[in-house]
């Protein structure tokens, strides 16, 4: 990603994935009880954003 407009589109797209995540996991979380299985899916996503950040984070580092 050398395009730093590139680069900051997929910012904001980790970004907006994040903020949907914990959302979701604050949703989740006030009615934890009987949805054990929605909990694993958004631990899932959490994964997802995680390896999102770490990529950002690395290309971030490619850019001057």
């Amino acid at each position: 990603m050398e395009n730093k407009e590139l680069l900051f589109d997929y910012l904001d797209v980790t970004i907006g994935h994040l903020l949907s995540d914990i959302e979701n996991v604050r949703d989740c979380n006030a009615s934890f009880y009987g949805r054990h299985e929605q909990l694993d899916n958004q631990t899932e996503s959490m994964g997802t954003t995680v390896s999102l950040l770490s990529d950002l984070v690395d290309k971030l580092k490619e850019v001057e």
